[in-house]
């Protein structure tokens, strides 16, 4: 793995999701200060565009529950004790794919709560660019990263610096094992994402 460049292992990632024909693995999302969450659930990326999120916990308080429809068409949830139902896109895995390397999981609970889904995955890749920082060792502190490598990066939105993110990669699978982010706004936001037995086939 090249340690030169923080985003060439993130791109090499996100191509090998984009290709692989099934990805499987759970996820812990949470987050602090501006908008409180703590939802846990699994992602299936599935053939033919589709894909299966499911999240349960808090959202700003409140109980939440996101689901896509087995075969990626429809999303439902419920937040802030109003359903939600919305039509996904038809390439809904590659939109999770996108979005996953970009903002995080969490962005695109957050999108769906409000509404405002982007309707591919290449319309997020060209609103949504990244500039790299630097690649980073895991502390002492932190043995549970000890095979991984960070890869710090910024994101774009137009031109415009909206966040920080590191993604730690396992050196030797490949395998992204936690995210962390801090959105630049008058208001810190702080994200954390975890991720573990990570299947790509």
């Amino acid at each position: 793995m090249n340690d030169l460049d923080p985003l060439d292992a993130v791109f090499r990632l996100e191509e090998k999701l984009r290709n692989a024909d099934t990805v499987r693995f759970y996820v812990k999302l949470s987050s602090a200060e501006l908008v409180e969450s703590d939802l846990e659930g699994s992602v299936e990326l599935r053939p033919a565009g589709t894909a299966l999120v499911y999240l349960r916990g808090e959202l700003g308080g409140s109980p939440f529950k996101l689901e896509s429809a087995s075969d990626g068409r429809q999303l439902y949830g419920i937040a802030r004790d109003r359903p939600i139902a919305m039509q996904a896109p038809a390439q809904f895995r590659d939109l999770v794919v996108a979005d996953f390397l970009r903002l995080g999981l969490l962005d695109m609970v957050f999108r769906i709560v409000n509404g405002d889904l982007h309707q591919s995955g290449e319309d997020l890749r060209r609103q949504l660019r990244l500039a790299a920082l630097a690649s980073v060792e895991a502390e002492p502190t932190r043995p549970d990263l000890s095979d991984c490598l960070g890869h710090a990066f910024t994101v774009r939105d137009h031109g415009r610096d909206v966040a920080t993110a590191t993604l730690w990669i396992d050196r030797f699978d490949g395998h992204p094992q936690e995210r962390s982010q801090s959105m630049r706004m008058a208001v810190p936001f702080l994200f954390t994402e975890l991720y573990w037995e990570f299947e790509i086939q």
